[in-house]
């Protein structure tokens, strides 16, 4: 299963980075109106319209619409975000429907050439990616400092100091080896070690009331019955305020309200085609981690992928 996932994460993205949601080429302005403002006529035609009916006149030419600009950030960047694989360890659960998570989370480390290395003190394994913005995303990272531009600047937009590269992000990817009944402890001792709020967490975790490779994400929420997240939010006092990318393994035979037959169906295996199924919506997740990571919002990432 991981080397399933880490193939989807490899082919044709080698050094890949977040590009700015909605971002394209700026065309190029119209070679007829260079140096007029828009809506005016250049000089020559004024000449060529002398003693004419205004009917007659040559029509006005109109520049080109420009691409829409990416979408204002919708929550403040942290210099640094964690992102969390919910699963379980050893090689008898993977590729089982419980461990989505550890599978989305190979396969991101992959695409940012990140290393999975034991954490002794924080019961996980741990990988960190370096992840460049976007310097069209005009994001702040909320510091001690009082804010970072994410162009490099304060307040300012573009690239980085002095026109060179936007900065990087600084992205801990975590995989708790705890079992998923306690990947709070992990998940809080990170937090701790790093100094992260709950807004600087997002969470990949399979979800049997979704179809299989649907995902959806959300800012904040209950744990919706699923054990990972109620250790999770139990480390955090309680708290829902962090994000999670949730993906659809289907429900047990018999439905949801067969609950006799949950833990079968999450500790077992995915079908052939379930597999396919999930390294095909990978893709989607690991372009939707890089917006989070940028700082878009969950609303507009559940947005785009809900158009898919």
């Amino acid at each position: 299963m991981a080397a399933a996932f880490n193939a989807a994460g490899v082919a044709g993205s080698g050094g890949v980075q977040p590009l700015a949601p909605g971002s394209t080429t700026t065309p190029k302005g119209d070679a007829a109106v260079t140096g007029a403002t828009p809506g005016s006529v250049a000089a020559g035609n004024d000449a060529a319209v002398v003693g004419t009916d205004a009917a007659a006149a040559v029509p006005r030419r109109q520049r080109k619409s420009r691409p829409k600009a990416p979408p204002p950030p919708q929550r403040p960047l942290h210099p640094r975000v964690l992102v969390v694989g919910l699963g379980n360890p050893g090689p008898s659960f993977a590729g089982t429907r419980h461990n989505v998570g550890f599978a989305v989370l190979d396969a991101y480390a992959v695409r940012h050439g990140a290393t999975f290395r034991p954490a002794r003190g924080l019961s996980a394994d741990v990988a960190v990616a370096r992840v460049r913005l976007p310097a069209a995303a005009g994001r702040v990272l909320a510091g001690k400092d009082g804010g970072i531009d994410a162009s490099g600047g304060r307040g300012g937009s573009g690239g980085g100091v002095g026109g060179g590269p936007p900065p990087e992000q600084t992205v801990y990817l975590l995989k708790p080896t705890t079992f998923m009944n306690r990947s709070g402890t992990a998940v809080g001792a990170a937090m701790r070690y790093y100094k992260l709020p709950p807004a600087a967490v997002v969470v990949v975790v399979d979800d049997m009331a979704l179809p299989v490779g649907t995902v959806r994400v959300r800012e904040k929420g209950s744990s919706g019955g699923h054990n990972g997240l109620k250790s999770i939010q139990a480390a955090l006092g309680g708290s829902p305020e962090y994000a999670r990318f949730k993906v659809g393994v289907g429900a047990p035979r018999g439905g949801l309200g067969n609950g006799e037959a949950w833990a079968g169906h999450v500790l077992g295996k995915l079908s052939r085609g379930e597999r396919e199924r999930i390294e095909d919506v990978t893709w989607d997740i690991m372009d939707a981690l890089d917006r989070w990571v940028a700082g878009v919002s969950p609303s507009i990432i559940s947005d785009k992928l809900a158009r898919k």
